[in-house]
């Protein structure tokens, strides 16, 4: 974010029940949310940043509460992009970076 001189704006959604690990719940919900979106972002180009695309469930989600804003192009990218049938679906034209692909291991972010 220093290199680039960009503002990074955190969104938080959960999909996966704490009390049931590994269980996931019946919707995606906002737990930290751009609300209201600040007056500097309206217009410009989002990247949303993710460090797992794995059922693509929140990712989806994401995009499509964005795309009802007025941005210019969302786009997304994740570290690792595992190899398994998605459920969710990126919007059609919104481009897409990964930056490996991983086959459908458990990975235990440092974070």
């Amino acid at each position: 974010r220093c290199f680039l001189e960009i503002p990074i704006y955190a969104v938080t959604t959960a999909y996966y029940d704490s009390d049931n690990e590994g269980q996931v719940t019946e919707e995606v919900k906002k737990v930290q949310w751009l609300d209201p979106v600040p007056d500097a972002l309206k217009g410009k180009n989002v990247l949303v940043v993710d460090e797992v695309d794995d059922s693509r469930v929140t990712m989806e989600f994401c995009l499509n509460e964005l795309l009802k804003e007025d941005f210019g192009t969302v786009g997304v990218a994740v570290l690792h992009e595992k190899i398994k049938a998605k459920v969710g679906k990126i919007p059609e034209g919104v481009p897409y970076f990964s930056g490996i692909t991983v086959e459908d291991w458990w990975i235990n972010y440092p974070w």
